[in-house]
């Protein structure tokens, strides 16, 4: 039994518009495999697992560190100095994160 043309539909949509979007979507998708990150991750290769940790590390602690200047957060940070307990959360943090990006590299 065929419905009869626009049945089943919501209003308001047409199927140019899906259509539009599937087609957005693909060029997205192509983009992704064709665009400049398969040259990025071919000269990942020559670098060791470490040294990619190393500048994972470095570069989000630079990002943080530019964030936290941009948005003045820095209040909360004295107080947690000489609280050794809270300073081991963090070092706890740090390792797991940091065991979490070695594991995916």
């Amino acid at each position: 039994m065929r419905l009869p043309s626009g049945a089943g539909r919501a209003s308001g949509d047409r199927p140019t518009a899906q259509n539009n979007e599937s087609r957005r979507r693909l060029r997205f998708r192509c983009l992704c495999h064709l665009g400049p990150f398969p040259i990025y991750f071919k000269a990942l290769h020559s670098i060791s697992a470490v040294e990619m940790l190393a500048h994972r590390m470095a570069w989000s602690m630079i990002f943080l560190v530019v964030v936290l200047t941009i948005l003045r957060k820095w209040q909360w940070f004295l107080p947690t100095l000489p609280n050794r307990r809270l300073l081991a959360r963090f070092a706890a943090s740090a390792v797991l994160l940091s065991t979490n990006w070695g594991i995916y590299i």
